[in-house]
């Protein structure tokens, strides 16, 4: 059996155990799509405007910035690897964000006046970030605050959010495999006095 023959039999047994053994066809690569190698391990891939993007990238650390051209062609990429807090400069977060001071990033959004929104793996504490004034200057924190307690217990984990003009929605998850995830809505003024509104149910 040759390395492709084990890698299509895996496909299989994961695509049947996920879909109830239904068997889905492999997706195919079009040749019209347009590639570009991005980074490691991606989320939070948020986009605003008419070609403006941004992601984390997880095992970095750091954001990335892109702006794509009117057929999709990937024109600009830049990353965010370290943020100003005051006069220290920290790897995305402050130290105090995860032990260890091991950043990984989970959610990003575009904020207020070209800001951007994001927060650290699974936590419930959001950092504002303001792009620099001045070319070569670093990106730095405006301001920091935590989302409120979800109303249904043991549902803290963050692990996706979406910021709107006044609404914020965020997935959550218990840290329980055998529990489903839930998403939250929230009242927000530009990220600030977040209220909980609504449990937006399931299908």
């Amino acid at each position: 059996m040759s390395k492709n023959d084990g890698q299509e039999e895996s496909y299989a047994v994961a695509n049947a155990l996920a879909y109830g053994g239904e068997i889905l066809p492999r997706p195919m690569r079009s040749d019209e799509a347009s590639l570009s190698q991005l980074g490691t391990q991606p989320l939070g891939t948020c986009s605003w405007g008419e070609n403006n993007f941004a992601f984390v990238g997880y095992f970095e650390p750091c954001i990335y910035i892109g702006k794509l051209s009117s057929d999709g062609s990937l024109i600009e990429l830049e990353a965010i690897r370290w943020v100003r807090y005051g006069d220290q400069l920290h790897r995305i977060f402050p130290p105090n964000a995860q032990p260890g001071e091991a950043n990984r990033g989970q959610t990003v959004s575009p904020g207020p006046e070209g800001t951007l929104i994001v927060s650290c793996n699974a936590s419930r504490t959001f950092y504002v970030l303001q792009e620099p004034e001045d070319l070569g200057d670093y990106w730095r924190c405006v301001r920091q605050f935590d989302l409120p307690n979800y109303p249904i217990p043991g549902f803290r984990h963050v692990h996706a959010a979406l910021f709107t003009v006044g609404n914020l929605l965020v997935m959550t998850s218990a840290g329980d495999l055998n529990q489903p995830w839930e998403i939250g809505e929230y009242a927000h003024q530009n990220g600030a006095s977040l209220v909980y509104e609504a449990h937006v149910q399931r299908e």
